[in-house]
């Protein structure tokens, strides 16, 4: 372990326990401006969702909150909002993921400076919790997001191709559902195969046979009817 870790693990270690609370708190003190103090709570916060433990992940989650209340005007804020939503979206907390990941979408526009993947994330979310009756919402938070966002990684290219085309499936918008589908599976064709040459981890495209299977269906069921 270098020593750079050991300096940095009071906010950058995945633990709780007392000791560790105390440490926190004594650092935390020391920091000398709000900017540094809302940082280290929100990375705190971060590393504690790596636990697999759901009490350590919702005392991370408080971290995040502190950061809310205690600096509201911090530039960051929309990506507070964002790692909220993931962690209650990891833990299966459907209704306070969509509304801390809304509340991100808001806070982006205070501070567009920091894009973050609220929208991406909250169209996901009403897809695979299947509320049928916010689907048209999908299509205008995606369109801005590509826009403001600008994706440049295939990553987020593919899961932004697969959440159109499941999206445009069920609005029975043919045309879009097909070519976000075909698309998407263009970019599984590229697989993990580098997208930068010196960084060669970034942008891979990492999926599942059933999820490619789901855009298979969706172009042939449009070939179809089609040729009928």
């Amino acid at each position: 372990m270098s020593s750079n870790t050991v300096k940095d693990a009071w906010f950058r270690s995945n633990t709780w326990n007392p000791e560790d609370q105390v440490l926190f708190e004594q650092k935390l003190s020391q920091s000398r401006t709000a900017y540094n103090k809302s940082q280290y709570m929100r990375l705190k916060g971060l590393a504690l969702q790596e636990s697999n433990n759901i009490e350590v992940r919702e005392a991370g989650r408080q971290l995040f909150l502190r950061v809310l209340s205690e600096y509201p005007d911090h530039s960051a804020k929309a990506l507070t909002y964002e790692e909220l939503g993931r962690s209650y979206q990891r833990d299966g907390n459907i209704v306070f993921a969509e509304k801390y990941l809304r509340l991100g979408i808001e806070a982006q526009k205070e501070h567009p400076v920091y894009l973050t993947r609220c929208a991406l994330l909250l169209s996901e979310l009403i897809i695979e919790s299947k509320q049928i009756s916010k689907f048209n919402e999908i299509p205008d938070l995606l369109s801005e997001w590509g826009r403001n966002f600008r994706p440049l990684f295939n990553s987020d290219q593919f899961r932004f191709c697969v959440a159109f085309a499941r999206c445009a499936d069920v609005l029975h918008e043919k045309e879009t559902a097909v070519l976000s589908a075909t698309k998407a599976l263009e970019l599984a064709e590229i697989g993990e195969k580098p997208q930068f040459s010196r960084h060669k981890t970034i942008g891979l495209v990492h999926t599942d046979e059933k999820t490619l299977s789901k855009m298979r269906v969706i172009i042939q069921k449009y070939s179809k009817t089609k040729t009928v």
